[in-house]
């Protein structure tokens, strides 16, 4: 579901299937609904004709790297292809970031979607916001990629209880890669986020590890956008 409070306007799809990606639907319907409103604008700064500039190969190497949203809990990617930067969301969800500065840009595929960066260290940019008509700002910060192996994915194994669904989910290494198994379903790859964030590759979901007082694993939630914060207590 999406909603824009000025203009009294939301869009709800309703689908079985997380991987239909029933947002991006969503605001491709509001694309049609409010493209004269998209087109001008009310802001003073929406008003304003984006000019497209050519920065150099430096410039868009600040850009690039791994960032982390807080509030959805996900990983984005910027990537630098043939002097063109990508915003990436999945392996075949990405969106081309316009440059009209040396830190702002625009998505060519979502005109109203501009992706700013700032806090420089040591020539990479270490904020990143996403800016969209009467919503608030979406904030990221750059986050070294994890890539647990050995004795550190080990301590993410285990089995895990759901009192809510009284079902057991066991976690264990398999080819280098941490895995789930639900009872009666074939196991289902992890892939590692950052420290304790991890998302079910086939799938759709995010399990985030939850620590005792001592810092051992006690517990994890997972998010799936229907379900929120499910929880399971680690029991062995």
């Amino acid at each position: 579901m999406v909603y824009f409070p000025g203009e009294t306007f939301g869009v709800v799809v309703l689908s079985n299937l997380a991987s239909s990606r029933p947002r991006q639907l969503a605001m491709q319907v509001a694309d049609i609904y409010l493209a004269d409103t998209f087109k001008t604008g009310k802001k003073e700064e929406e008003k304003k004709p984006l000019k497209k500039v050519k920065l150099k190969k430096k410039q868009l190497l600040a850009c690039i790297g791994t960032f982390w949203v807080e509030t959805s809990k996900r990983l984005r990617e910027i990537v630098l292809e043939k002097k063109t930067l990508f915003y990436v969301r999945s392996g075949t969800n990405r969106s081309t970031l316009v440059p009209v500065s040396v830190s702002s840009f625009y998505m060519k595929e979502y005109p109203y979607v501009a992706v700013r960066f700032s806090r420089p260290v040591e020539k990479k940019f270490t904020r990143m916001k996403i800016l969209m008509l009467n919503r608030e700002p979406i904030l990221a910060r750059r986050v070294e990629p994890f890539k647990p192996t050995g004795e550190i994915l080990k301590e993410y194994t285990g089995t895990f209880y759901s009192t809510e669904l009284d079902v057991k989910w066991r976690l264990f290494i398999s080819g280098g890669t941490l895995n789930r198994k639900i009872p009666r379903n074939p196991k289902e790859a992890l892939k590692p986020l950052i420290k304790d964030f991890f998302d079910v590759v086939e799938g759709y979901g995010t399990l985030f590890f939850q620590r005792d007082t001592r810092g051992e694993i006690s517990g994890l939630t997972i998010n799936t956008g229907r379900i929120l914060d499910m929880k399971f207590k680690k029991i062995e």
